[in-house]
């Protein structure tokens, strides 16, 4: 078994003990890490930069984190193969998949509605995924909001 960790605990070790992001996998590294999953939002505008540094430290992206509104942002292309790209350029073989959050106050049609509408969207993202060799991940997550929860 390989073990992983969020990049943005290793980002938020390099302010919790003063130490530059090199260090931080190195140290990484060290405790037997040998995987990131990395969100969408820490890749932007990177040019490849961030791949080389964690291949540097024999790490490997295992998943690329998207957060997406796919009750009202329905058409894949937009932004959605974007992120099917990025996954691909980091060489992750997974992409963790967060459609989006019901409005607060909504009535109970409205979020079947919008959850139909999510799961047509990702369906569609889950195809497109396919094409690019990524298995698609969901996360559930504790909180009434989350179309996909099992909170109440």
């Amino acid at each position: 078994m390989k073990k992983a960790v969020f990049y943005d605990h290793i980002l938020d070790m390099c302010v919790q003990e003063n130490m530059s992001t090199e260090s931080a996998l190195s140290y990484a590294k060290d405790l037997g890490i040998e995987l990131l999953e990395i969100s969408e939002n820490n890749i932007k505008d990177d040019s490849g930069e961030l791949k080389n540094r964690i291949n540097f430290f024999g790490m490997h992206v295992s998943c690329l984190c998207a957060y997406f509104n796919f009750a009202h942002e329905t058409d894949i292309n937009k932004r959605g193969i974007g992120a099917l790209e990025n996954a691909a350029r980091l060489e992750a073989q997974n992409i963790l998949v967060i459609p989006g959050y019901f409005k607060e106050g909504i009535s109970k049609e409205e979020k079947y509605s919008e959850k139909m509408k999510m799961i047509e969207t990702l369906i569609k993202f889950t195809e497109a995924a396919n094409k690019y060799g990524l298995t698609v991940l969901m996360e559930e997550y504790d909180s009434s909001d989350a179309p996909f929860s099992t909170s109440q």
